[in-house]
């Protein structure tokens, strides 16, 4: 007998699921979970299991959408001001040349990790 639920409860998960085939159901309705297994094993959580490569991944394209923005205010691309902009941002914004090399080293790291965090799943076939 199944319990009818408010269009909230649908809407939400209730987090007080009455199987397990309603946490499953729930997770998968869900827009805000359907991201997370509705069941984890410890050995999932584990470093060496995934590599946490796509944290990793996720990690590097903040800090690519961070410097990113940064240097989007800073760069002007046009033909006669594209070299002199980017000679500015290094020789005369602080920390520009820093934050140039940090986007550009994020942008090299996140295409390796990428490409390892696809390998990875298909290896385990998760």
């Amino acid at each position: 007998m199944e319990v009818k639920k408010s269009k909230w409860d649908r809407l939400f998960w209730t987090w007080k699921p009455a199987s397990e085939r309603e946490a499953g159901d729930s997770v998968v309705r869900n827009l805000l979970l359907h991201w997370f297994p509705a069941k984890v094993t410890k050995e999932s959580l584990s470093f060496r299991y995934s590599f946490w490569l796509g944290t990793v991944s996720a990690l590097l394209f903040g800090i690519l959408a961070v410097t990113g923005v940064v240097l989007m205010f800073l760069y002007v691309p046009s033909v006669e001001r594209a070299y002199p902009s980017v000679k500015d941002l290094e020789f005369t914004v602080s920390f520009g040349g820093f934050i140039r090399a940090v986007h550009r080293i994020s942008a090299h790291l996140m295409v390796a990790v990428v490409f390892l965090h696809l390998v990875r799943v298909f290896w385990t076939g998760a």
